[in-house]
């Protein structure tokens, strides 16, 4: 192969990246936006499900769609999952992750002195707390800040 097919090739895994990110994102924006619709409106007033989710859908999704696709008849996390409009959790949990280890990144991966005291820290804060204090208290204790996306958007090869 020449290697402007080898450069495509590569180049066409962020593709999958963003499409993948984008679609955990209708999810997460659908699930909160009907559960908002249905506590701030009744009977006829609220908007369908499905209005609400091809509305995001429109804002979010760069692949073509048919006009009357949904995800939601599959998205069993909407109702019967026991999510509740906290679909975005599984989202928020990779950007808290990927920064996370983006401590250890930014230190060095080969640099094992470094690494040490990064490590010690993270087991005395992250994994020593646990779930006995808010998740965000336990990443600010760690980090000494709240997460950004940047480091998830970097291991995804979308940054």
């Amino acid at each position: 192969m020449d290697d402007e097919t080898i450069e495509k090739i590569i180049e066409s895994r962020y593709y999958w990246a963003g499409n993948a990110t984008l679609r955990q994102l209708l999810f997460a924006l659908s699930d909160l936006a009907i559960h908002e619709e249905v506590a701030n409106q009744s009977g006829s007033q609220a908007a369908s499900p499905y209005a609400i989710e091809k509305a995001i859908r429109a804002e979010l999704i760069q692949t073509p769609y048919l006009d009357d696709e949904s995800q939601l008849p599959a998205f069993s996390h909407l109702f019967a999952g026991g999510y509740a409009a906290g679909y975005y959790s599984y989202k928020w949990a990779e950007v808290m992750s990927a920064d996370a280890f983006g401590r250890f990144e930014e230190a060095g991966l080969d640099n094992m002195e470094a690494l040490k005291p990064i490590a010690q820290h993270y087991r005395e804060t992250i994994l020593a707390k646990g779930g006995s204090q808010p998740a965000i208290e336990v990443f600010r204790a760690y980090r000494g800040r709240d997460a950004t996306v940047d480091a998830l958007l970097k291991q995804q090869g979308l940054l």
